[in-house]
């Protein structure tokens, strides 16, 4: 089961951070070093994934260590898909545009000998990681969509030519390190490291949390097959030696394994794990690592306690009516049925997942769970608003509860007759809509007393888009409403002034025919792609409707007010991953936000029907977590969880229209991420 994977999972971590917990060393005395950008690489192709030149920091060896030099790759995985990669090139991992200009050395890099007696006065480098192939990469055609270079390759080599000319032809002591994907080089480049210094100086290689286990099944592909093949497909050539399936050998022993809880790799929780890099990043202090553990250990305690397991069903059915994935796979679902006094009541929870806005994104997302049913997991945890438990969801608890999955990308809303007869891609969202709930009609919906069609994110626009649908196939007599949780999203302009998410809903719309299925009392007098936002369709609405969401939506503030294409400095990187590390001026910008969120709110006019909840917290979809939906410590606004004011409103015990005072007022808020 899905939940046992997950706890034994969390097991393995917590045993590695007690383990690790007493080598911790606090870092002192760091030096900061400038980067540095190789700008004579680009002639050679040796280019970041966007095509800008390779980078590095570099302090000079000194003494005795003027001739010795330590050559450090970092890490941060790999891109195995376009869709991927094209991320990377809004951050330091796939364009040098957005490496800090400056770094702190420790640890293996330090220059203090009390820290890094060994090694304190070599010639130190530390390599950007900017090409997602771990240096392998090396296709000589540029991806002519995308702009994507893959030529990991060749910045390896530009690199150690550029140290070679500095000095490391002399050199008489040589390591290649690295952590973790940055770690991999390490191994793979060696022997050709080795080969490029003086015969006779000391060569060796160090990679740190760099051995990826890889558990191999008979029928399934494990996730490192997945990015192997992915890496090998878009990013290499002929630069793997021929032991690079050996990187991924298991060797765990049946000693460690019992120590680390009898932990069984065969039911693990994922088919490798990373192990923390404390090479590099040793100067971890003890407080944040029994932090870590607290929090850890809190979720333990959250999952053994709140979530129950429920598997997936795939509607085979559906396949005949061309209500597939845009894969051609059929569509799915978790239904974990009702009991007691809730026999007759149901609950259909939309997934979310974002959109995909034209045939290459589309494309992408077939080879992920939000375009297959393939890849989807087999069993998922339902809690908060899913949950089966009277104390943790005391209103909807017996209720027939159901989580459709979400792999078509357009919110439920496509429908082209044909597949691209380039991409074999189909573009069917309503068709799944109709079948899935077809399915349910025939499962006992039909003699539904009470209905809640909901959602998160992109499924929460969905049931915004397709409220008086539902309520039209269910019987007359029965209580149909619809809740929206973070799917309110707006129609406002950038931090650069661009209508960048207009733009993209429009490009959604027409690449999956959605526009016939939104509603006509919209799309007859607006463009169909600003039919894709509530504000312009929610007052037409007119089954009973609740809208929870943060007024500082992180979901949209990251992709809404601060995309990568209107931050291309990545000045807002550290805001958007986390709030307390907004500067005043972005504190300003996003006040700004929500002072046009509630503009677009107010201007549905008011209802007797229509409830909200708009908190200031910084989050995104949080009535399908239990710490958000209603525990002890979840956020409350005028007194009230989410859980209650849903309640509430649903049974129409209590009206509850509710906006919160600004950002930081609400000390009940978590302002973490639940997308």
């Amino acid at each position: 089961m899905e939940i046992t994977k997950i706890l034994q999972g969390l097991c393995l971590l917590i045993c590695c951070l007690i383990m690790l917990n007493d080598e911790v060393v606090i870092g002192e005395d760091e030096t900061i070093v400038d980067l540095t950008i190789l700008e004579s690489a680009v002639s050679k192709g040796a280019v970041c994934l966007d095509g800008t030149p390779p980078a590095y920091y570099y302090e000079k060896g000194r003494g005795e260590g003027a001739n010795n030099w330590i050559i450090y790759f970092r890490g941060g995985e790999w891109c195995y898909n376009v869709m991927d990669c094209l991320a990377r090139t809004t951050t330091e991992r796939g364009s040098s545009k957005y490496a800090p200009k400056q770094r702190s050395f420790y640890g293996i890099l330090s220059n203090n000998k009390t820290i890094n007696p060994d090694f304190y006065n070599w010639n130190r480098v530390m390599v950007i990681y900017c090409d997602g192939s771990s240096f392998t990469g090396d296709v000589e055609i540029v991806d002519p969509i995308t702009n994507l270079h893959f030529r990991g390759a060749r910045i390896f080599l530009a690199l150690i030519e550029n140290f070679l000319e500095k000095g490391m032809k002399n050199a008489k002591n040589a390591i290649l390190s690295g952590g973790s994907a940055g770690g991999l080089p390490a191994l793979i480049h060696c022997d050709r490291f080795k080969a490029l210094l003086p015969n006779s100086a000391r060569v060796k290689c160090l990679a740190d949390g760099s051995y990826f286990l890889h558990r191999k099944h008979k029928k399934e592909m494990t996730f490192m097959d997945t990015v192997n093949e992915g890496l090998i497909k878009l990013h290499i050539n002929k630069t793997f030696p021929g032991y690079y399936e050996d990187l991924f050998s298991n060797t765990c022993s049946a000693s460690l394994v019992k120590t680390l809880q009898d932990f069984n790799t065969n039911n693990s929780f994922s088919d490798f794990f990373f192990l923390p890099q404390k090479l590099y990043y040793s100067r971890m202090v003890k407080g944040t690592m029994q932090l870590w553990l607290r929090a850890i250990f809190t979720l333990l305690i959250v999952l053994i306690t709140e979530g129950h397991p429920v598997d997936i069903t795939y509607l085979q059915s559906a396949v005949a009516t061309g209500a597939v994935c845009l894969d051609g796979s059929p569509p799915a679902y978790h239904f974990d049925k009702g009991f007691g006094a809730g026999v007759n009541n149901w609950f259909i929870q939309l997934e979310g997942g974002a959109w995909c806005n034209n045939a290459t994104t589309c494309l992408e997302r077939t080879k992920t769970r939000l375009g297959s049913s393939k890849l989807m997991v087999k069993t998922v945890s339902f809690s908060g608003i899913l949950s089966n438990k009277a104390k943790f969801n005391p209103d909807f608890y017996n209720w027939n509860r159901i989580r459709i999955r979400y792999c078509d990308g357009s919110s439920f809303t496509g429908d082209v007759e044909a597949a691209d007869p380039k991409t074999k891609v189909f573009y069917r969202g309503a068709r799944i809509f109709s079948a899935v709930m077809e399915d349910f009609l025939a499962k006992g919906m039909k003699n539904a007393q009470n209905a809640i069609l909901a959602g998160c994110s992109a499924g929460s626009l969905a049931a915004i888009l397709h409220c008086d649908r539902f309520k039209g196939l269910l019987p007359p007599g029965a209580k149909v409403k619809c809740l929206s949780d973070a799917g309110f999203f707006i129609n406002t302009q950038t931090i650069s002034g661009t209508s960048h998410i207009e733009q993209f809903y429009s490009e959604v719309v027409n690449t999956h025919g959605s526009a016939k299925n939104l509603p006509q009392s919209c799309t007859s007098r607006l463009k169909p792609g600003l039919c894709f936002f509530p504000q312009n369709v929610a007052q037409q609405i007119q089954t009973p409707l609740f809208l929870v969401n943060a007024a500082y939506d992180s979901w949209q503030i990251k992709n809404i007010l601060a995309p990568g294409v209107a931050d291309p400095r990545g000045t807002w990187r550290n805001c958007k991953l986390d709030i307390l590390k907004c500067s005043s001026a972005q504190l300003q910008t996003m006040q700004a936000f929500r002072s046009e969120f509630l503009k677009a709110l107010n201007s549905l006019g008011p209802s007797s029907t229509r409830g909200y909840y708009i908190n200031s917290c910084y989050a995104h979809c949080q009535t399908g977590t239990q710490e958000t939906w209603l525990r002890d410590d979840s956020p409350v606004l005028s007194g009230t969880t989410i859980a209650k004011a849903v309640g509430d409103w649903y049974y129409e015990r209590k009206q509850f229209q509710e906006i919160d005072c600004p950002y930081p007022c609400n000390k009940t808020c978590k302002n973490r991420n639940f997308e």
